[in-house]
């Protein structure tokens, strides 16, 4: 492979070097040429998707290989080079020890930390630390982008502390020197609000990818609602038969989606239209899966209801010789169903009624086979139900009515939380081509037979390996709100990765498809993060902890209880500070007042967030990121 960038030379005339570390591959070894001019190259048609058809303007590059690479004139100067690349070369050596990041497992903390190792550690220059980046990158799954490692190394670059402590160590030293833990923060600030979650160009992958990038420049949706809907339209259009065997439970393609908006104005319900047309078209009897409303888990059940039968006594004359069975209705034979909600809000508030339903039958139509209400005024059940969910909601409404007995006990985490925006403004609305979605459509409907064929589902090797990497991280507990409700990780994961796969028409999950439902994952965890932030569901240690942070001083008792116009109970105020304290929100320190009593003093504790930069471009080719 040959990389041809251009700019101006540094010197007098171009340069040559072999790179003799290097491997060497096909009989040659890799070297770095500078030409000056009247040079003439071939272009053949074997370009790197993706990448630019002509030569671009690199000349912080040039300037930086100029410097790795090409002798100065002076003899000092080559002295003061060659020592500078022995540091470069141990650095990279000990990189060369570090295993890639995976995406979903902390993949930006372990890259920032490589970055900061070579900032800080060996102190070299930004430029030297890039170059060695890049390296690092390529055992990275999924690899970052170009303007990611930026992001990463001027981060590194403003981290405090000292630098070069790697620098002179002997090389048997390295591996028992202590390592800070760096962790990547939101610019400079270490209290610091997420910022909106980015998706990553991992989660467009295969079938789903082609039709959202097809569609999302004549849309005003967002990309990621464009997706997430999609995904979960497939899901219920497959049907029960693919199904993904977890110890003892079967993981079925249904999925609950919440599109969470910053205000009502986010074309959260614009995407849907694009995904029901496409179904319709593939999926002959889609008019029957869709339907809206969620009032009572009666109202669900029956809408995909058994048939339902009753005795009546058989008679001759006025004596009873015995009993028949009536069927009174036929129920539903088709049991897959997709519940479009347009006022999500109007369900949660649903939710905290006294003696509904609702929240229970929603959790068991997730994963559960049978579907009833043990009351006499409603006799209807269903079984081998499949049912998805699709809904819409306002950030201001999901932190207000989503209360914390619901988050708590299973149902929140069976949603994956999608924030969404307006991707861009189309005042005559797009001029999407019928004609760009019929090869979309012909895959679409085979991807779909297949699937509907399809039964149990395994991983191949490499996505078994990836899973055990990230599968600790999954699972792992989080805390206060944002922890309740991303508490079904590796269900979750599990489900997306299956739907990828199936859209390849394979029945083996592989590298690709886990790989883009992390993405996904990363995308719905950092939606999650910045709709909920840091909140613990209780009320009253939101607020506590939202005082204490605009308070550096901190706040005595008596001073939160004044906060709240002393309208707090004093048991109440302490639940709440000890579940702050339990969570490390929150510490106090015991003083004395004036006249010489204790007094607890609190205050609020550091956090820190891994978290990427605000959402940058509208555009699917630039939307990227990983956690």
């Amino acid at each position: 492979m040959k990389v041809w960038i251009k700019g101006k030379i540094p010197g007098d005339s171009g340069k040559k070097t072999f790179l003799n570390e290097s491997e060497i591959v096909a009989g040659k070894r890799p070297a770095v040429e500078i030409y000056d001019h009247g040079r003439y190259f071939a272009m053949t048609g074997m370009r790197l998707s993706g990448l630019p058809e002509t030569p671009q303007d690199r000349q912080p590059i040039i300037d930086d290989l100029f410097k790795l690479y090409f002798s100065e004139p002076k003899s000092k100067a080559t002295e003061e080079k060659s020592s500078r690349l022995s540091v470069i070369e141990r650095a990279r050596k000990y990189i060369d020890t570090i295993p890639g990041a995976v995406s979903g497992s902390g993949g930006h903390n372990k890259t920032y930390q490589v970055a900061c190792i070579l900032i800080l550690g060996f102190g070299l220059t930004k430029s030297e630390a890039r170059i060695l980046l890049s390296e690092y990158n390529r055992r990275c799954e999924p690899q970052w982008r170009e303007k990611e490692l930026d992001h990463k190394i001027d981060s590194a670059d403003k981290e405090p502390g000292p630098r070069g402590y790697l620098r002179d160590a002997k090389d048997g030293d390295l591996p028992g020197i202590t390592i800070p833990d760096y962790l990547e923060r939101s610019g400079e600030s270490i209290v610091a609000p997420p910022s909106w979650p980015v998706l990553a160009e991992e989660a467009l992958y295969g079938l789903a990818g082609d039709i959202v990038r097809t569609i999302e420049p004549h849309s005003e949706a967002d990309p990621a609602a464009l997706l997430i809907q999609l995904l979960a339209g497939i899901g219920i259009a497959i049907g029960r038969n693919p199904f993904f065997e977890a110890e003892a439970d079967r993981h079925r393609m249904n999925l609950y989606a919440v599109l969470v908006g910053s205000s009502s104005k986010s074309r959260k319900g614009t995407s849907w239209g694009h995904v029901s047309r496409l179904l319709r078209e593939v999926e002959p009897d889609w008019n029957k899966l869709e339907t809206s409303g969620l009032s009572s888990g009666e109202g669900l059940i029956w809408a995909v209801r058994n048939p339902i039968e009753k005795q009546e006594p058989i008679r001759e004359g006025k004596s009873v010789t015995g009993y028949q069975t009536i069927i009174t209705d036929h129920g539903i034979a088709d049991k897959r169903l997709l519940v479009q909600e347009a006022e999500f809000a109007s369900t949660l508030r649903v939710l905290s009624r006294d003696g509904n339903t609702l929240s229970a039958v929603i959790r068991d139509a997730w994963d559960k086979d049978v579907l009833r209400i043990k009351t006499k005024n409603s006799p209807a059940e269903a079984t081998d139900t499949h049912i998805g969910i699709v809904a819409h909601i306002t950030a201001d409404e999901l932190r207000q009515y989503l209360s914390r007995t619901e988050a708590g006990n299973g149902f929140a985490n069976r949603f994956l939380f999608i924030c969404v925006s307006r991707s861009k403004s189309l005042p005559e609305g797009g001029n999407l081509n019928p004609h760009d979605l019929v090869l979309l459509r012909e895959r679409l409907a085979k991807a779909l037979a297949f699937a509907k064929t399809t039964g149990q589902m395994r991983r191949d090797e490499d996505a078994r390996n990836i899973w055990c990497a990230v599968y600790d991280d999954l699972a792992e507990g989080k805390l206060g709100l944002f922890g309740a409700i991303t508490a079904r990780a590796e269900a979750q994961v599990l489900r997306l990765s299956c739907l990828y796969a199936l859209l390849d028409e394979s029945p083996i999950v592989r590298k690709p498809h886990l790989l883009a439902a992390l993405a996904l994952w990363d995308y719905a965890l950092d939606s999650a993060r910045f709709i909920f932030s840091d909140a613990l569901g209780n009320s009253t240690a939101d607020e506590i902890l939202t005082a204490l942070r605009s308070t550096p001083d901190g706040m005595t008792r008596t001073e939160i209880r004044d906060f709240f116009g002393r309208n707090r109970r004093v048991d109440e105020i302490t639940r709440a500070l000890t579940m702050l304290a339990e969570h490390g929100m929150a510490s106090f320190q015991m003083e004395s007042d004036t006249g010489g009593r204790s007094a607890e003093r609190w205050r609020a504790m550091s956090t820190t967030y891994t978290t990427e930069t605000s959402k940058a471009s509208p555009s699917v080719v630039n939307v990227v990121g990983r956690s």
